[in-house]
């Protein structure tokens, strides 16, 4: 597992197994799991919207409001995070 700070109040987590996941401020917002990018259902400030559209445009090159992507529930993607660091 490595941890970047890749932003101001930015943080990406990336896993052994190729997932990550985006973190704003404090909260698990965004990422790619196995094949597939998801992003919060939850709306949240304009800032941490910026926040997930530079983390898919940095990592991926794609804007991901034009792209296919899964919304989940912001519980989904803290299960993801927690579940993944207690295996390790």
């Amino acid at each position: 597992m490595k941890i970047s700070n890749v932003g101001s109040n930015m943080t990406k987590v990336d896993f052994n197994n190729g997932d990550n996941i985006l973190i704003s401020y404090d909260t698990p917002v965004a990422g790619r799991v196995g094949e597939d990018f998801v992003v919060t259902e939850k709306k949240y400030s304009s800032t941490t919207t910026r926040h997930i559209n530079k983390y898919f445009e940095n990592e991926y090159g794609i804007i991901i409001k034009n792209f296919p992507h899964k919304k989940v529930s912001p519980q989904k993607l803290q299960d993801r995070l927690e579940g993944i660091i207690h295996v390790m």
